[in-house]
Order: structure tokens, then sequence, then C-alpha cells
């Protein structure tokens, strides 16, 4: 069940557990994730979603493979895409972008992606990159909902389209 299986990753270590992450149910997996990507700071206070845990998964999902990182990412659906992706990288429409490309930055179809954590780019541009590649339609759907929009009342950034994401993650949650 998945809570005997998030004790046998808390006592393997998640990094040591890939072998058996692999072999997860989809189910089994949400049920992980849950539990070790969302804490909250006392009893009562509202759910965060955490990066470092996030990234640690990510780390692990690329050790398996960039299909399988991809696959993953696919089957968790693009509610959880937009909102983890949210607190790893910068969307941009490439028309809009000034921005030069560097090490952590990467064109993608007809967007800029920049990674928000300079040390974890390997991890984010291979699951981004594997997404890309193996879903090109549902990344283009996570990244038009990341990137930034205008209007005629208002250019919409990234601070609006996070509200809208922790507002539908915490009403999820």
């Amino acid at each position: 069940d998945p809570h005997t299986l998030k004790n046998l990753v808390d006592d393997v270590g998640l990094e040591d557990a890939g072998p058996l992450i692999a072999h997860v149910s989809n189910r089994q997996l949400v049920h992980l994730l849950d539990e070790t990507l969302w804490t909250g700071a006392r009893p009562g206070d509202p759910d965060k979603l955490s990066v470092a845990e996030l990234l640690r998964w990510l780390a692990l999902w690329t050790g398996l493979g960039a299909g399988f990182v991809a696959d993953k990412l696919f089957e968790l659906g693009d509610d959880f895409c937009a909102l983890t992706f949210s607190r790893l990288v910068n969307v941009s429409d490439y028309d809009m972008s000034a921005r030069l490309l560097d090490e952590h930055t990467h064109a993608i179809g007809r967007y800029i992606v920049r990674v928000r954590v300079d040390d974890e780019w390997d991890a984010v541009q291979t699951a981004v990159t594997a997404l890309w590649r193996d879903y090109p339609d549902f990344c283009e759907a996570v990244f038009a909902r990341l990137s930034f929009r205008h209007s005629i009342l208002k250019m919409f950034g990234e601070d609006d389209a996070a509200q809208v994401l922790d507002a539908d993650a915490s009403h999820d949650h």
C-alpha cells in the first residue's frame, strides 16, 4: 500500500530508491509525492511545495532515464507540471525575450526557458527537453500556462501565474 511504500522509501533513502521507484504505479507515485513534496511550517499552516524535495525527485527520475522522467511527468498531468515547473523555471515567449541564451537558458520551441536554481540546471533541462521531445503538445500547454501574458489591462507575469497555481494546488491538496 502507498503508506508502506513511503516508509520503505524513507528507510532506504530517496537517492537509493531508484529501482523501487521505477516500478511504482501512478497512484503510488502520486501518494509518495503528496507526502514528500508538501510541507507546512507548523500544524494547521497551509502546505507549501518544497523545491528542494522536488529537485531530489527530478534528479532521481533523470537518473532513471530521460524517457522515464518524461513519462512520469506526463502521467502526473499538466496541473502538476505547471505547478512544479513554475518553481523551477521562468518561461517566456521567444519573440518577447531580449535575454541572451547562456548555459542556464534554453530555447525550446517558441519559448525561452531559464532555470531559477542555477545549480540544478542539468536535472531540470533533462526533464524539460525530454518532456518536449516525447510529449510536445503537452509540454506546449504547460509552457503556455507559465509564459508571460499580455492583455489590454496589464501584463500578467510569473507572480500572477504563481498565485493562480498556488491557489489551484492548495485547493487540490
